[in-house]
């Protein structure tokens, strides 16, 4: 079973089944993706081999809308579906900082 909640309006499709909170996830792996959907429920940190051609986006309920702004690594505050794309191979990992 996921630990992606069920929502009652649409979300995207999260391409691998989240058994426990992210910790040092491999989100890209030496690849070339366009919005490469995860959900995060904690507060997360964002680390990619290659800033330059790394997009971000976050889910807006109908869309992707691109996060701006961030700095890498990058620390990350609430939750919701994420995306990344990147125009070259890289590394995209992140981490849920899970609070007791």
């Amino acid at each position: 079973m996921s630990l992606i909640p069920k929502f009652k309006w649409e979300t995207p499709t999260v391409n691998h089944k989240k058994l426990a909170p992210y910790v040092d996830f491999p989100v890209v792996y030496n690849a070339t993706v366009t919005n490469e959907p995860f959900y995060v429920e904690y507060d997360w940190t964002f680390v990619t081999s290659d800033s330059a051609n790394t997009t971000l986006s976050k889910w807006d309920g109908g869309t992707w809308t691109a996060v701006t702004g961030w700095t890498n690594p990058e620390l990350f505050f609430g939750r919701g579906f994420y995306a990344v794309t990147t125009a070259a191979d890289a590394y995209v990992t992140i981490t849920e900082h899970v609070k007791d």
